[in-house]
């Protein structure tokens, strides 16, 4: 065999009319994990395709045809690879068929993408959100049938066009400036919650993810849209913070009427009660006052929701704010008999913010340390200035966070396994109103537990105003 025929980057081999090998280039035989031509490539098909292969051989050598078989071949190491084999035949002076000239390429890797792509294809076909492929410039190569369920939009009509400009461009500009720095230029995955527009002009709220695909240079090479219909939960979820604000707004003024009622009896205002009906009366002020605070946390809630909570922004010394919080469980602490240490720096600055709010999400972390921390336990209330923040950590010796529920310890009405076990009473309002709070104010909350040993819960502040002023003005404004 010549050296340029030797040289191509193809497996070349030689047979004749009975398909035995006469001559094969190394490649032919590296390809099929062969030293040497003993056998044939017929002889090495896959049993599952050695009748298509063998019926598509016969007929080209009958019919003295060029022929293309893809099919798998067992190598001789017992190892399985798909090949592509193109041949055309070989005549003599009379026209009569000599054999074949062939070559013969390794295209497993391509076949093996081509079946996962077959079945990733009808995965998405059958899912209900909507998945779209584009090229490294937004520009739609595949969109799966959920994007006319979504849209309105065929995937013919979708493919070609840019991500999201049939059904998109309700946001802001910036909005979308950020979604392409994200995804094209820091190269990362953008989560959002959107409004688009269907076909027919109907708008919907959307909860999409944008995956940038990289080559192996580092480079983006497609991206992977998916986009999911929220509108249904959305309208839910208005539904049920209007419930709960007028039924919080209904309930609050009688347990007001209730709270003066039991202070007039508990006074000695009315005449005539006894001791006995004074400790009911003191049972019935005090499941009132945690109602009073059940119906102000949904409050709270409702109006963060709604972006109607008033912030009234000031200098605060965080240390006195801490000891006043620490007085209202003063008696509670002391029955349980435990102790607390507070420790801050002498010289920690003052910050500005709302004092009410900070005040409530402190109230919130001692309140949580003091019921979960058992009869004799200890607090840890301290401050770090670290940079350009106030660290503040509230720590305890209880019952700690278990593992399978610290990923969802700041949501809405959660609690924990066994907090719910040692203390009924509870809304799970506390820790979600506190990482408003804590990011309101251009913080951060975040917590350190181990189950039956203890809890620290971290909020830090800045000390700068800045940036804490800014975020509570926007916040203001909603």
């Amino acid at each position: 065999m010549n050296a340029d025929i030797e040289n191509l980057p193809v497996g070349v081999f030689f047979e004749d009319i009975n398909g035995t090998i006469k001559s094969c280039n190394k490649l032919y035989l590296k390809t099929l994990g062969l030293d040497e031509p003993v056998k044939g490539w017929r002889e090495m098909v896959d049993l599952e395709d050695s009748e298509s292969a063998q019926k598509e051989w016969d007929g080209a050598r009958s019919g003295k045809k060029s022929w293309r078989i893809k099919c798998r071949l067992k190598k001789s190491n017992g190892n399985t690879i798909w090949v592509d084999i193109k041949a055309n035949p070989l005549m003599d002076a009379r026209g009569d068929l000599q054999g074949y000239m062939g070559v013969l390429t390794d295209i497993t890797n391509q076949a093996m993408f081509e079946r996962l792509l077959e079945r990733f294809k009808k995965a998405v076909e059958k899912t209900d959100s909507q998945i779209v492929f584009t090229d490294a410039e937004g520009l739609v190569v595949f969109a799966n049938d959920a994007v006319e369920k979504l849209t309105g939009f065929t995937s013919g009509e979708v493919v070609g066009t840019k991500a999201g400009k049939l059904w998109g461009g309700l946001m802001e500009v910036e909005f979308y400036k950020k979604l392409w720095q994200k995804i094209k230029i820091d190269k990362m995955p953008f989560d959002a919650e959107i409004i688009n527009k269907k076909k027919n002009g109907e708008t919907y709220f959307a909860q999409i993810n944008i995956t940038p695909i990289l080559d192996s240079k580092g480079e983006v090479e497609f991206f992977v849209g998916i986009e999911r219909d929220i509108t249904y939960y959305k309208e839910m979820d208005k539904v049920k913070r209007e419930f709960i604000s007028v039924a919080s707004h209904q309930l609050r003024t009688p347990l007001s009427s209730i709270k003066w009622l039991c202070e007039l009896f508990w006074n000695g205002d009315l005449k005539g009660i006894s001791s006995g009906q004074k400790e009911i009366v003191q049972k019935v002020q005090n499941e009132n006052e945690r109602l009073i605070k059940l119906v102000d946390s949904l409050l709270n809630i409702s109006r963060i929701e709604s972006g109607k909570i008033v912030i009234e922004p000031s200098l605060t010394d965080i240390p006195q704010l801490v000891e006043k919080v620490l007085s209202d469980y003063k008696e509670s602490i002391k029955s349980k008999k435990q102790t607390v240490e507070v420790k801050f720096p002498v010289e920690t600055p003052k910050l500005s913010v709302d004092s009410k709010l900070v005040g409530e999400a402190l109230s919130n972390l001692i309140s949580n340390a003091h019921k979960y921390t058992p009869v004799g336990g200890r607090l840890w209330v301290k401050g770090k200035v670290i940079s350009n923040e106030l660290i503040i950590s509230v720590a305890d010796n209880g019952i700690g966070i278990p593992v399978n529920d610290k990923r969802r310890i700041f949501e809405k009405f959660f609690r924990a396994e066994n907090a719910l076990l040692k203390q009924a009473n509870g809304s799970g309002l506390g820790l979600y109103f506190v990482k408003w709070v804590a990011e309101s104010h251009g913080g951060l909350v975040w917590f350190e537990s181990t189950e039956n040993v203890g809890t620290t819960f971290y909020m830090s502040l800045p000390l700068s105003t800045r940036h804490s002023w800014q975020k509570l003005i926007e916040l203001s404004i909603k």
